[in-house]
């Protein structure tokens, strides 16, 4: 029997430089996708746009978003420090972005406007006084 040698893959962070956790005395994969589940699951941020642990990713503007609850890039956080990925602040709710929502909007004085948030629909939200 001949020793043989295979190429393994591991993830090291795009901040930091740090290699993923080790799981079970495995520090390596024979898979990219084993690799990157691996990461995952340790709570890296793993996506196209780079690799980090999770200490990394919340200086990078990676966090939990409010709406879905995955771990995203950061595209609005509220006053009261609410975080949300693009998806759901392009869809302003912090409900399920697929349903049809009525968000109140007004000054306080004023009676508030009714906007109706319809997935798929053309011309943006629906407001009525």
């Amino acid at each position: 029997m001949s020793l043989k040698s295979a190429p393994f893959y591991w993830l090291e962070c795009d901040g930091c430089g740090g290699r993923s956790p080790d799981v079970d005395d495995i520090s390596a994969w024979a898979d990219s996708s084993a690799a990157e589940d691996n990461a995952r699951d340790s709570d890296w941020y793993v996506e196209k746009d780079g690799h980090y642990c999770e200490s990394c990713a919340e200086k990078n503007g990676i966090h939990y978003c409010e709406g879905c609850d995955d771990r995203k890039r950061v595209a609005r956080e509220d006053a009261d420090g609410a975080r949300w990925c693009a998806e759901c602040a392009a869809a302003d709710v912090g409900l399920n972005p697929t349903i049809p929502h009525v968000i109140a909007a007004g000054n306080g004085d004023d009676p508030p406007a009714r906007v109706v948030y319809e997935p798929g629909r053309q011309g943006g939200p629906e407001v009525t006084a």
